[in-house]
């Protein structure tokens, strides 16, 4: 989903939240990716999710998440 223009945070949750398999994710140039808080919503949300905007999750990501 790198650069498409999403600006909409609360469907892209809805969205991907109904992917609980997704381990991938680059959401890098949408507006939406702005803010570090918005990062650790998905990594709650999308709890096998291993790699976030090229960056592995770290186990204190999600702590820092939850």
């Amino acid at each position: 989903m790198y650069h498409n223009k999403v600006y909409d945070k609360e469907s892209v949750v809805n969205v991907l939240s109904s992917l609980p398999k997704l381990k991938e994710l680059c959401l890098d140039g949408n507006p939406c990716a702005t803010k570090v808080e918005f990062n650790f919503e998905l990594i709650v949300t999308l709890s096998k999710l291993k790699l976030l905007n090229d960056d592995a999750i770290q186990e204190l990501d999600r702590d820092v998440a939850a």
